[in-house]
């Protein structure tokens, strides 16, 4: 690939992962806010969350790899 193309995935990737984490943390503070309780996530809840992240990621690229 090209720098130009490398470049331009790059961007796209990066504003996609960002418009996704505003999206789950808007949908995380709402959900909050109706239930009317804090959010409140341990340090072994987050552990969880980012190792299914990367599992999904993971098998996300394994799937585009495919032919």
């Amino acid at each position: 690939m090209s720098d130009k193309k490398n470049t331009t995935v790059y961007i796209i990737g990066s504003l996609a992962g960002a418009l996704l984490g505003v999206g789950v943390a808007h949908a995380l503070v709402k959900s909050s806010d109706e239930s009317e309780t804090p959010l409140q996530i341990s340090p072994q809840k987050g552990m969880q969350i980012g190792i299914n992240t990367i599992g999904f990621v993971r098998k996300l690229l394994d799937l585009l790899q495919q032919k």
